[in-house]
């Protein structure tokens, strides 16, 4: 560091070690040589979570579940096969698909046992 930016640093530092002293702030410098002036405590910023990797790309579910819940009507119940996806994923997939374009607590789904399907029923008007 040029000694007029080392002499600006120091100067720096005396102030803000004299507002810390009366209590006004906490202060921490970290140079880029490492040295680190003030007593404030530094905590390791958080890793954010990784997302887990998609079982499926982008899209494909709602791709296979719209075709078959766009033609439910009124007090009618459809059946979506499982095929190739998990039971619970088709269920939610539906579930949603449903809420957005019939709205909220306008259906009811399961997912039956012993079958390979997923049942939602849509409640009459």
């Amino acid at each position: 560091m040029e000694q007029v930016l080392r002499k600006l640093l120091e100067q720096s530092v005396k102030h803000l070690q004299a507002l810390e002293g009366r209590g006004h702030i906490a202060f921490k410098i970290i140079t880029t040589e490492g040295e680190e002036f003030g007593s404030l405590e530094i905590k390791p910023i958080k890793q954010k979570k990784k997302k887990r990797p998609s079982l499926y790309p982008h899209g494909e579910l709602t791709k296979y579940v719209t075709p078959i819940m766009s033609g439910v009507k009124p007090d009618q119940v459809v059946s979506i096969p499982i095929g190739k996806y998990n039971a619970e994923r088709v269920r939610s997939n539906a579930c949603s698909w449903a809420s957005t374009n019939w709205g909220k607590a306008t259906y009811s789904s399961t997912v039956p046992k012993g079958k390979n399907s997923v049942e939602i029923y849509r409640f009459p008007l």
